[in-house]
C-alpha cells in the first residue's frame, strides 16, 4: 500500500471542494495572475541567461493558456468564446516563439494581452449584478484584435 495515496485522496478532495467554492470568474482571474507572474519570472530568467528556468516558466504559462482554452464554452459563449479562442491561440504561438528564441519582446506582448484580459475579467466580476450578461460586459471592455 502506498503511504501517500491516503494523503493524495485527501488533497484531491480538498482541491475539488476549493474549486467548487471559487466561482469560474475568480478562477479565471487567478489563472491570468499566475500566468503573468510566471511571465515576469521568465523575463528575469532571460536577463540572467538562465535558459532552463526560462523554459520552465514559459512552459507553465503555456499550460495555463491551454487550461483557459479548454475551459471555453463555445456554445454558450458565442462570439466572446470565439474571440478568446483566437486570442489564446495567438498567445500560445507567441509563447512558443518566446521560448524558441528567448525573445523578451514576445513575453512583453503576452504580458500586455493577458493584463488587458485580466482587467476585463476583474471589471466583469466587480460589476456582477449590474445589467447585461457577462459576455455583453466583456465585449464592451475588451477590444483586442489579432
Amino acid at each position: 500500500m502506498n503511504p501517500y495515496s491516503k494523503a493524495s485522496k485527501h488533497t484531491q478532495k480538498y482541491q475539488k471542494s476549493a474549486a467548487n467554492v471559487i466561482d469560474k470568474g475568480r478562477m479565471i482571474i487567478l489563472l491570468y495572475k499566475a500566468a503573468i507572474r510566471h511571465l515576469n519570472i521568465a523575463s528575469e530568467k532571460i536577463q540572467q541567461q538562465k535558459i532552463e528556468d526560462t523554459h520552465n516558466s514559459l512552459a507553465k504559462v503555456k499550460s495555463i493558456i491551454s487550461e483557459l482554452q479548454a475551459s471555453l464554452n463555445m456554445e454558450a459563449g458565442g462570439s466572446v468564446s470565439e474571440g478568446l479562442q483566437k486570442i489564446y491561440t495567438y498567445v500560445y504561438d507567441r509563447l512558443i516563439d518566446a521560448n524558441l528564441h528567448k525573445d523578451q519582446a514576445c513575453i512583453d506582448e503576452v504580458i500586455n494581452i493577458l493584463t488587458t484580459l485580466l482587467q476585463g475579467w476583474e471589471t466583469i466580476i466587480d460589476k456582477k449584478g449590474q445589467p447585461g450578461t457577462p459576455q455583453q460586459r466583456l465585449q464592451t471592455k475588451i477590444k483586442v484584435s489579432i
